[in-house]
């Protein structure tokens, strides 16, 4: 495999929160957070490419987990390129994930409806932990996965 990046777009909560923010702090962090990316950019030898999976995933663990499968099943956390989308349009969230190698190219989208009562995961996820749980504790016997 000679390329592999993983997209998510989230959905943003806590929106309401930006009323009562004190905004001569965060042009204060701005401006530390501009020296930073100046900083980052002139370590990285000015290159501007997206994110390694290991880089997104220390910034960012909330929104990556399935960042760091992707990159572990894939071509490594070194080498798979990341990029982390807050959209305020979307009610969903979707993962895209493209790899390219010498057999050919495979593209999957994903789209996860948040969980009713707690948006910043998914439902399908809570159903696959049940599921997973439900696996292992039970005394069945299972056949294949």
């Amino acid at each position: 495999m000679s390329y592999l990046e993983y997209r998510v777009k989230t959905v943003p909560t806590g929106w309401r929160k930006v009323l009562f923010i004190n905004w001569g702090l965060i042009v204060l962090i701005i401006g530390a957070a501009f020296s930073g990316f100046v900083m980052l950019i002139s370590v990285a030898g000015g290159s501007l490419d997206p994110w390694v999976a290991r880089d997104a995933v220390n910034l960012f663990p909330a929104n990556v987990n399935v960042a760091a499968l992707v990159s572990l099943s894939g071509i490594g956390s070194d080498r798979t390129s990341v990029k982390i989308i807050a959209d305020p349009n979307t009610d969903k969230n979707t993962h895209h994930i493209e790899a390219i190698a010498k057999s050919g190219k495979m593209t999957f989208t994903i789209e996860n409806t948040p969980d009713s009562q707690n948006p910043k995961t998914s439902r399908l996820a809570i159903l696959s932990a049940i599921e997973t749980l439900r696996k292992y504790c039970s005394d069945d016997i299972q056949i294949g996965t």
